[in-house]
């Protein structure tokens, strides 16, 4: 994940794994609500792409529908609490 994190800092486009992408109702929106909306969905299909090309077969079908956001939550959450338990495992008690 760390290399998914220095690969969007690079490619201006890290906040789509910190920033969830609302839906927008089309008809309701203004012009510049749209514009914001469209550009994050359009990074989040690249980043998605990235996020995508660095696994194998078997997360890839896990994860092919999620957007950037969730597959981000997701792994961060489960590494973090891997990295927590060997710590607690190698921690002299």
């Amino acid at each position: 994940m760390r290399y998914i994190r220095m690969i969007t800092r690079y490619e201006d486009k890290e906040y789509v794994l910190d920033e969830k992408l609302e839906r927008i109702n089309p008809e309701e929106a203004t012009p510049e609500e749209m514009a914001a909306f469209e550009a994050h969905e359009r990074d989040a299909t690249k980043v998605h792409c990235i996020m995508l090309a660095t696994m194998n077969l078997e997360l890839q079908k896990s994860y092919e529908d999620m957007y950037p956001y969730e597959m981000h939550k997701i792994c961060w959450t489960g590494t973090t609490r891997a990295r927590g338990k060997s710590a607690m495992r190698s921690s002299p008690t």
